[in-house]
């Protein structure tokens, strides 16, 4: 809240225009020309014959605050002298932030949520001063300032004492739970209020309407009764209907951990490097706040992102690199593609206007603006500033990495062939050097160079000749003729320039530079040259690695400011030198991240915080360090390496897997990993030796027989005697010590539990598999937490499910792990380190960006289904959808794993046998292999024999077995093919899943046949099984509700307008409904309907007043989660995609 301090409401949308000037019209502005090269050119600098309009397009239009939201008490705004007591805690998970305090001894509690998608805050406070009357809410609306001076930061956005400027008044609402209020200050906008009905407040504005004074725009919110004040507020251009403050909570809460779990992430947990901690602290908190600040549609953030307005609200053209491309490293593509290339799309109009008034032809890009008027914005370095010009390139770059389709390349083709115009035009030849120029007047990166006398700038030239060459390869890319212009110039640009073997700033310096304060204060252009800058023929590498070590000498850390240190910490790294590149990020004495995790850009002294490139900046820094860039050695090769250091990183970054991520696969799934293990261990250890009634049978082959009668005898001796009363006595023993003296004996459950596993064994073996549908009553018998196993506790507490299964090192129950034989593949790795290294393995096979890659291939096996279906349903009949969806999904994983097809649409018989009845026959030993195992280790193995011949391994019909003698055959193929051939290549079709795997750090050991076949089976089986089975659900459940079908439908046929041309992959991401349907059916298709566990080897874990011991097994159930009435309604056993939906009430009033 907006209590002490008028802090703003600010949002992408809102803006205002000043009054105009009196005297000369805004029109009359034309620029100031400067002497280019023989002609006059008009640059937009401020017109010193027309200083009021040059000051008004300057300021113009301005970012406005929509309102201030505060605690109201005794009759006027609290004061902070008012309260004590104080705390208050931000949870980054769920984005809540939580505030106590009291006002005369009285607690006080407000809770503030933001709406993870869109424009609206939930406030709920709690106090006894609530039911008193003494405690309100108040809403304040200001009046935008009149921008007359030049200033580049206004904390405070609008004035409360002009209240006769502007107008509100309450709107009428058709809902006793609803109110209205309409601003108008020439911005029309209103603030939508909802409460629930079981809270009733009331709305009323504090002063009569056309008062003058300061509080004539004031609105009071009291309850009626309780004392609780809950509420939305969202800010909107039109009137509508807000969601409930309980819509949401739920909705943010799951985007908020959508965006965490989906996302990338650095793990400095086991660092002992006394760094690492604040380090770990940054790139959480910059995570969170280019999330709230940067992630707007269609354009990129201010400077100051949205809490106050830099420049006027307006953001920079240069930054869009330090902004945005982050969003590419981390795996978070979506909100790159939010923004690009539609900025440049609505920036191109005003862009081809203005290069052709300046005489140049294509696209020149301003430097400070915004999209209402897409202006550039007079002023000294926003005329002469150029490398934003080939920002277009480097952006355009990224997007295709993430997304390489003809798609994209269409897409950016207009704004890529306006760009190249422009500087292909921009670009003169100098016919002393033979060499293509750049300026003057110009000023380069660091804004410190005398503008008519600077030619060419060493980055901008070398920035230059890699856009050209990125316009260039393009059109070829597209099929296209390249200009002619574009290829000559490219060839041709001017070198950046060089002193003594040295990079300098610009043409015609002298080595004296080095000693020039105005120049050596900040020369981070040179640093850039191999820094974010991709190589190109216009640098040498061994000159920037010269010059890198020139800059650490002579700039100074008290000269370093706002993105200096990530772009020193990227060139380190990139020159092999991670102790410097360290350096740069934890230099904390001069690079001051605030208590919030707001960088501070610094140098001026003047800036507050926020400084969004800083938050941005740092996360590429860490991206580049953490995972590497183009052409990289190592897993973290900006990091020093553990050899005393300290330095000791789990590099979660840029992955598609998380720690979990086999918790939605089916029964089916576990059975099919575990059919494989038994496989696995045959192939590793030898013959399988399988029990036959006949005796036992070694290697198939030689038979050793057992004579009854010895048998007998053996019985009646003595010493079976005793192994018989020493198990038992063991035994007894072991259920007293559960009972009475184990560190769970006093948690509540049925005492059968706590001695053995017999109940488990009763209901997931006999009963089927349905402990988990019995866990429920044992929950309501004995409360939210049992003990349901010798060394196991089940929690049946939805809130307390990301505490086990949320970024934590927790390790998974070591049985669990083993009895699917499965040790070496992610989905049976026991220990959290571990899982982490072999998951950064696996990491680039499952980005976005290598899916994206496949896309082609998927929408070709997708379009042989829909040819299947066509061809088998001709005469009318039904078809096999459970088929279906299981086919093409495992043609698909198969060509990415191996690189082979396999034809399971042409197999249907085949392909059935993969699911049919020996996956059913298979699910009963599994419940058994989480019982017997667990009960009695030594069986493991034998357990393990005993369910191949339950499958029928002879049977030469089971394709299920045979695909798993396959797959060692293919995993050695794969290995092969790697390496014999240079796999670093673009082409996907040679690309399969191990290449990364294979490429990685890891141990010899995890790379042999067993161990990839592992992982291979692992996999296979994940990527059609569980996808089989969520298609399946998804089809029954449109079939079963054809009103959600009809709009799912009309949907997609937006954006699927040519049948023979798919959207991307990131279109269908894009759209709501289908990703509310998907959302849904993964809701309703749990997968795992077994228990989910976690251990803390060494840590207590706490439950409410439960400390639970080191070393316990904590298990939960995935269907308590997602069929919780407290989080999902009464319905939430109902297919419903609306409630995934932003903007759609889902719940009743209540």
């Amino acid at each position: 809240m907006q209590t002490y301090l008028p802090f703003n409401t600010m949002s992408r949308w809102a803006w205002h225009n000043d009054t105009e000037p009196a005297g000369d019209p805004v029109d009359a502005y034309t620029g100031i020309q400067k002497q280019t090269h023989g002609r006059n050119v008009s640059y937009d600098l401020p017109d010193p014959n027309l200083p009021d309009v040059s000051q008004w397009l300057i300021g113009n239009p301005n970012r406005v605050n929509l309102g201030r939201i505060g605690l109201r008490f005794n009759g006027d705004t609290l004061s902070s002298s008012s309260i004590s007591n104080t705390h208050q805690e931000l949870d980054l998970w769920h984005g809540v932030i939580t505030s106590t305090f009291t006002i005369d001894g009285v607690k006080v509690k407000v809770v503030t949520q933001g709406d993870f998608d869109s424009d609206a805050v939930v406030f709920t406070i709690d106090s006894r001063l609530i039911e008193s009357g003494k405690l309100n809410v108040e809403l304040d609306f200001p009046y935008p300032p009149i921008h007359t001076a030049k200033y580049k930061n206004e904390v405070f956005v609008g004035v409360y004492d002009f209240p006769t400027n502007h107008s509100t008044k309450l709107s009428a609402s058709l809902k006793g739970n609803t109110a209205h209020i309409y601003h108008d200050m020439g911005t029309k906008y209103y603030v939508n209020l909802r409460w629930p009905k079981k809270v009733p407040l009331e709305l009323k504005r504090l002063g009569l309407q056309g008062s003058t004074k300061p509080t004539a725009h004031r609105y009071v919110v009291s309850s009626r009764q309780g004392k609780t004040i809950s509420f939305v507020a969202h800010f909107s251009p039109d009137k509508r209907v807000p969601d409930l403050p309980s819509t949401i909570d739920r909705r943010s809460r799951a985007g908020w951990q959508d965006y965490w779990s989906q996302g990338g992430f650095v793990d400095l947990t086991e660092s002992t490097n006394r760094n690492a901690t604040e380090l770990q602290r940054r790139i959480v908190t910059s995570q969170y706040h280019v999330r709230v600040n940067s992630a707007a549609d269609g354009e990129p953030p201010q400077e100051s992102g949205l809490m106050n307005n830099g420049w006027y609200g307006k953001f920079h053209m240069e930054m869009v690199v330090w902004h945005s491309a982050h969003w590419i490293s981390w795996g978070r593509d979506r909100y790159f593609h939010n923004i690009f290339p539609t900025i440049y799309e609505k920036l191109l109009p005003t862009s081809l206007t203005r290069a052709k008034k300046m005489g140049w032809e294509g696209a020149r890009w301003p430097k400070m603006t915004e999209t209402i008027t897409g202006r550039s914005s007079p002023g000294g370095i926003n005329a002469y500033l150029m490398w934003q010009q080939p920002h277009p390139m480097y952006m355009a770059m990224l997007a295709f990495k993430s997304k390489p389709t003809k798609k994209t390349l269409k897409r950016w083709d207009p704004i890529l062939e306006a760009t190249a115009d422009y500087m292909a035009s921009y670009a003169w030849f100098n016919q002393s050097s033979g060499r293509y120029d750049l300026g003057p007047p110009a000023i380069g990166v660091t804004e410190n160079t005398p503008p008519e006398n600077t030619l060419d700038l060493a980055y901008e030239v070398a920035y230059w000749r890699y856009g050209l060459d990125v316009a260039c390869a393009w059109k070829q890319k597209l099929g296209l003729p390249t200009p002619e212009r574009w290829l000559t110039v490219a060839k041709n640009m001017a070198k950046p320039p060089q002193i003594g073997g040295l990079y300098t700033v610009y043409e015609g310096l002298n080595s004296s530079w080095w000693d020039d304060p105005a120049l050596n204060r900040d020369p981070r252009s040179l640093i850039m040259l191999q820094g974010i800058l991709p190589d190109t023929p216009a640098v040498d590498k061994e000159v920037a690695r010269r010059t890198a070590n020139k800059v650490w000498d002579v700039w100074t850390d008290q000269n370093i400011r706002g993105w200096g240190r990530p772009v020193l910490a990227i060139n380190s790294a990139r020159i092999g030198n991670p102790e410097r590149a360290i350096y740069h990020l934890t230099a904390y004495d001069y690079w001051k991240f605030d208590d919030a995790g707001f960088a501070i850009r610094g140098g001026d002294g003047n800036t507050p915080p926020p400084f969004m490139p800083g938050n941005a900046g740092f996360l590429l820094a860490v991206a580049y360090m953490a995972k590497g860039w183009d052409g990289s050695k190592g897993d973290t090769p900006g990091f020093p390496e553990d050899d005393g250091s300290g330095w000791i990183i789990f590099n979660r970054a840029f992955l598609f897997y998380q720690q979990g991520e086999m918790c939605l696969c089916s029964s089916g799934t576990l059975s099919t990993v575990y059919i494989g293990s038994i496989l696995l261990s045959s192939f590793e250890h030898g013959p399988t030796r399988t029990i036959r009634h006949e005796g036992i049978v070694a290697g198939g082959n030689k038979k050793a027989s057992i004579n009854p009668a010895s048998f007998m005898t053996f019985v009646e001796t003595k010493l079976f005697q005793y192994v018989v009363i020493f198990f038992v006595s063991f035994k007894l023993i072991t259920y007293l010590q559960r009972l009475f003296f184990h560190p769970l004996s006093k948690f509540p459950g049925p005492r059968i539990c706590a001695a053995s596993r017999l109940y488990e064994f009763y209901w997931d073996s006999y009963q089927h598999g349905r402990l988990w549908a019995k866990l429920p009553d044992l929950h309501r018998r004995y409360g939210p937490i049992i003990r349901i196993g010798p060394n196991e506790v089940h929690i049946e507490d939805s809130e307390y499910f990301d505490t086990i299964f949320g970024f934590r090192p927790l390790n998974k129950e070591a049985m669990t792990a083993k009895e699917f034989g499965i040790n070496h593949a992610l989905f049976g790795v026991e220990d959290y380190k571990t899982y982490v290294k072999k998951r950064a393995a696996f990491g680039n096979a499952f980005s976005r960006t290598k899916i994206s890659k496949i896309q082609d291939q998927i929408n070709e096996e997708i379009q042989k289904g829909c040819t299947w279906v066509e061809d088998n349903s001709k005469d009318g009949g039904s078809v096999d959808l459970a088929f279906l969806f299981r086919a093409v999904p495992a043609e698909i994983i198969t060509k990415y794993l191996f690189g082979q097809e396999y034809g399971f649409l042409q197999h249907v018989q085949t392909t059935k046998n993969l699911y049919d009845k020996r996956m059913d026959r298979l699910f009963g030993f599994s419940h058994l292999g989480r019982f017997i195992p667990k009960e009695i280790p030594l069986f493991l193995s034998l357990f393990r024999q005993l369910t191949l011949r339950a499958l029928g391994f002879n049977d030469p019909g089971s394709a299920f077995l045979d695909y798993f003698l396959l797959a060692q055959k293919l995993v050695q193929k794969v290995v092969a093919q790697h390496n014999h051939s240079n796999h670093n290549i673009e082409s996907i079709s040679r690309y399969t899943v191990f290449d990364d795997f294979l490429d990685s750090s890891l141990p010899l050991g995890e790379k042999e046949k067993g161990p990839l076949t592992q992982q291979a089976v692992a996999i296979w089986s994940g990527g059609w099984d569980t996808v089989g089975s969520v298609l399946t659900m998804a089809a029954y459940q449109l079939l079963q509700n054809p009103e959600v079908e009809q709009r799912l439908y009309q949907e997609l046929k937006e954006v699927w307008k040519d049948p023979t041309e798919s959207p991307e992959i990131t279109t269908l991401e894009g759209l709501p409904y289908l990703t509310a349907v998907v959302k849904e059916t993964f809701r309703l298709s749990p997968g795992a309907l077994c228990r989910l566990s976690r251990v803390n080897p060494s840590g207590i874990e706490q439950y409410g007043d439960w400390e639970i011991p080191p070393g316990t097994i904590i298990s939960m159930s995935i269907p308590d989660v997602l069929l919780d009435k407290a989080i999902w309604g009464s319905d939430a056993a109902v297919f419903k995609p609306e409630r995934w939906l932003s903007g759609e009430r889902i719940l009743t009033d209540t």
